[in-house]
């Protein structure tokens, strides 16, 4: 049906809130998780966005932010450049409720699978990291993906500091309770390490030697997948 008919399934969405239930925010989950019909739905609401009479459309502006973001993200219409500047003046991204970040993690999973619209990503990637430390599992597993698919269409040098950055942040998930999460992190590690260039690398090179005991450790876990050797 969305792909049929976008505007309808948008009209729908727009009058519920992601904030208001578990219900809500399933539908919204679900829309923006499929990328054939993504972009369509997102070309829709930022359409609907613009009408000034219906500018307001939820319970908070954080919201109508966070949405109206992500279908300027989907748009050609939009550089890299243009993008990163309208971000930097919210950077909605900071302090989300929890609700918000599920939302728009789900969105930048789907989207970030297009390379024209995982170049425009590199400026979330800063609070995506800082929203990690008291995230839910599946928002972390969320946001791996994104550091995946946009670090993987970056070139080394651009792509340089962030993967210092990161690799501080993989470490503790090693020890995660979920299996799915620490094989994950361990396989973003390694392809994270490789990414350095100039000065960076003498800080990769400590980083690495702190992860050699618990990767050494993780040799023995229970699940084969994360027991592979993620250095071979």
């Amino acid at each position: 049906m969305t792909d049929q008919c976008p505007r309808e399934v948008v009209t729908s969405l727009l009058k519920l809130s992601p904030s208001c239930d578990s219900a809500a925010l399933a539908m919204w989950e679900v829309t923006l998780s499929q990328p054939h019909t993504l972009e369509k739905v997102l070309r829709e609401v930022l359409s609907k966005l613009q009408d000034q009479r219906l500018r307001r459309m939820f319970s908070s502006s954080t919201e109508d932010t966070c949405i109206h973001h992500l279908a300027l993200l989907a748009s050609s219409d939009i550089t890299s450049e243009e993008f990163a500047g309208l971000y930097k003046v919210q950077r909605y991204l900071r302090r989300p409720s929890l609700v918000l970040l599920s939302l728009v993690l789900r969105g930048l999973v789907t989207l970030s699978q297009r390379p024209e619209t995982a170049g425009k990503m590199l400026v979330l990637l800063p609070d995506i990291m800082e929203t990690q430390q008291d995230a839910s599992t599946d928002n972390k597993m969320k946001a791996l993906l994104v550091f995946r698919n946009v670090m993987g269409r970056m070139k080394r040098k651009e792509a340089s500091p962030t993967a210092l950055q990161l690799v501080e942040k993989l470490l503790p998930l090693f020890d995660d309770e979920s299996s799915q999460l620490r094989e994950l992190s361990i396989c973003l590690f390694k392809d994270v390490i490789q990414m350095v260039v100039g000065n960076d690398k003498q800080q990769m090179k400590k980083n690495v030697r702190r992860s050699l005991l618990p990767l050494f450790f993780h040799m023995s876990d229970q699940s084969e997948s994360v027991a592979k050797d993620p250095t071979a």
